[in-house]
Parts: C-alpha cells; sequence; structure tokens
C-alpha cells in the first residue's frame, strides 16, 4: 500500500515528495535486514506494534489502527497474531468496557527491550559502509529533524 504524500503548499513540495520515496525504500530494504538477519520471528508490522504499544502501553485497538496508519481489520489481525505468540495482550477499558485496550505481556516487554539493541546492531552494520562525512551529514540532518520537531512539540502545548 502506497502512503499518501502530504503537501505543504510551497516549494518544498517537491522536496518532501523525494525524502518520502526515499523514506519508503529505506523501510524496504531495512526489513531485508530486520527479521532475518537478526533472528526476530516477526514481520515488520508485527514489530510496529510492539513497539507502538510498548511505547504507549493501554492504548486501544482503534488508536493502534490510526498510529499504524492502517484499517481495523488488518490491526485486529496483527493484534490476534500477537496475542497468540504471547507477546499482546487485550484487555477491556475499566471505564468502558465496550473498548478493548492492549498492553504487552512480560514476553513481549522482553522483546520490546531487545528490540533496542537489535536496531542499534542493524544501525551499526548499516553505518560501516558509510563514510565519516556522510555520517556528520546524518548528524546534521538529525539535529535540524529534531530542532523542528522541538518547535513543533511546543506549538502544540
Amino acid at each position: 500500500m502506497r502512503q499518501v504524500i502530504p503537501t505543504l503548499g510551497d516549494e518544498r513540495d517537491g522536496v518532501l515528495r523525494e525524502i518520502f520515496v526515499i523514506d519508503d525504500e529505506v523501510k524496504r530494504q531495512m526489513g531485508k535486514l530486520w527479521p532475518v538477519e537478526f533472528g526476530l520471528e516477526m514481520t515488520m508490522q508485527q514489530v510496529r506494534v510492539i513497539t507502538v504499544v510498548g511505547n504507549k502501553p493501554g492504548m486501544s485497538t482503534h488508536e493502534l489502527s490510526a498510529a499504524l496508519g492502517v484499517s481495523a481489520p488488518t490491526t485486529s489481525g496483527l493484534v490476534d497474531r500477537l496475542c497468540d505468540k504471547g507477546f499482546v495482550e487485550r484487555f477491556f477499558d475499566p471505564d468502558d468496557r465496550r473498548v478493548r485496550r492492549l498492553r504487552l505481556s512480560a514476553e513481549g516487554e522482553r522483546v520490546f527491550s531487545e528490540m533496542g539493541s537489535i536496531l542499534q546492531r542493524v544501525l551499526l552494520k548499516v553505518v560501516s559502509f558509510m563514510s565519516v562525512d556522510d555520517l556528520k551529514l546524518v548528524k546534521r540532518c538529525s539535529e535540524a529533524l529534531l530542532a523542528a520537531i522541538t518547535k513543533a512539540g511546543d506549538e502544540s502545548v
């Protein structure tokens, strides 16, 4: 499924489109490294569910659908498989029993904490193919992105 590329309505649109195309390819290529090389028996979408739920325990399945940008049936299938594997648990909202919430199981928490080290190993492998100048460029871009994220977060408060 191709993502919809937003527009800003100015000359940044062309660059933004290029960034989204590159981002799609980065995700596709990282998908080749992540589950196979590092022995994680999950799809990238399942890894995303573990990450999102791990960062926001107690979210509803509806919130998870929105965070992943996928349909409710797709989310339900992902959560079903992760529940079957023992990584995610569903529970009823104490204030509204019609709402099902999600949290990581003990095994899911273990996997979630290991993901940081897996990501580090992936990044170490990737950056071993980069020059010092390229790494410095990535650092500058990361700093610019962090500054913009900080400003956007400050505006929304």
